[in-house]
């Protein structure tokens, strides 16, 4: 199966979405992983999940608050695995398939020569995947979605929370040549197929 991990692969020292944990998920058999990116009050592309650092750093505030130079010095991981902050720029140098949430919408020109065929981009918001779409037409891109039906679908990719992910939807999309991740797995997956991306949290 295509295993994807949900912000990394952590444990009680490395945290989500820090370099540490993308670098464990490959290391333990998934073929990539799955992140959040943000702007900093510079506008430089940052991963984090949350508006906020306080549940993932040693410090408070709002990232859109920090520039990126500040946020470099707070520590993202654990006392026994520090972690820096990534940015975008150094998720898109990773040799394994990426899943990069859009939170915000984010200017790609600087990146285009960095996004290869393993990286795919992806929002709840339909304004971010539509406008990037618009920019960047080759890019992978879908939205994150409750949609049971492929009906006026435009996009390459499509994530299929996984309460809603029965076969037959998934197949009508598969047959479009559409790429189908389903999210929200917290146990056991249900239904397996061998071309269906799996974002897991473990």
């Amino acid at each position: 199966m295509k295993l994807i991990a949900h912000r990394g692969l952590t444990n009680k020292y490395i945290k989500e979405n820090t370099l540490e944990a993308f670098s464990n998920a490959i290391e333990n058999g998934f073929i990539g992983f799955e992140c959040d990116v943000r702007l900093t009050k510079d506008n430089v592309p940052v991963i984090c999940h949350d508006p906020f650092i306080d549940r993932t750093s040693n410090k408070r505030g709002l990232i859109r608050n920090y520039t990126y130079k500040e946020l470099k010095k707070i520590n993202f991981g654990s006392k026994k695995v520090p972690s820096k902050i990534p940015t975008l720029k150094q998720v898109l140098r990773l040799d394994c398939v990426k899943v990069i949430e859009l939170i915000t919408y984010i200017p790609l020109n600087d990146y285009i020569s960095l996004i290869d065929n393993n990286t795919y981009f992806i929002s709840f918001n339909p304004f971010i995947i539509k406008k990037t779409k618009q920019k960047h037409p080759n890019l992978k891109i879908g939205l994150l979605s409750t949609t049971k039906t492929i009906k006026n679908y435009k996009y390459n990719l499509i994530c299929i929370l996984d309460e809603l992910a029965k076969e037959n939807i998934i197949n009508s999309f598969l047959e479009n040549n559409i790429d189908v991740f389903i999210y929200g797995i917290l146990g056991k997956i249900n239904i397996q197929n061998k071309k269906v991306f799996y974002i897991v949290d473990m």
